[in-house]
């Protein structure tokens, strides 16, 4: 068995209500009244899509991840922004607290500079500052 590990994240629907997710997986995502039932339940969710995906002799994705600072109503934020290849060199990028906000690049470094772009666009409609909310990601280690 190999050890991995994944960002979930979590989000507090409401006040006995929790979702989570894990943007590298597709279909992984889990709902529970506390934070550890909902982690518990990814992770169920992660392993079960794991076993379905991918051999013994395979392996996920690695995570790629950068945090970035955007400027909201005079306060600087850090999101998680999370890469994925696209095949060839080519990526893609989005951040989960911000749907919408999602870039390409040919490159990781052109992927990087034009989500850096996007999101200060984003953060400058008025309609989107709701949508700004301090981010909560915890790392899960699956055993697969």
């Amino acid at each position: 068995m190999k050890k991995f590990v994944f960002s979930a994240v979590i989000h507090k629907a409401d006040e006995d209500e929790y979702t989570a997710n894990v943007p590298l997986l597709p279909g992984c995502f889990a709902s529970g009244n506390s934070e550890e039932a909902v982690l518990e339940e990814v992770k169920n969710k992660v392993k079960n899509f794991l076993t379905s995906e991918y051999s013994e002799d395979e392996s996920p994705p690695g995570e790629i991840t950068e945090v970035i600072e955007v400027k909201v109503e005079g306060k600087v934020l850090k999101y998680t922004a999370f890469f994925f290849p696209m095949g060839g060199d080519e990526y893609k990028v989005l951040f989960p607290f911000l749907p919408g906000c999602v870039a390409k690049g040919k490159t990781y470094e052109e992927a990087l500079n034009q989500i850096k772009k996007e999101i200060n666009i984003f953060a400058a409609i008025p309609s989107t500052k709701e949508l700004f909310v301090q981010e909560k990601i915890k790392k899960i280690e699956i055993e697969f």
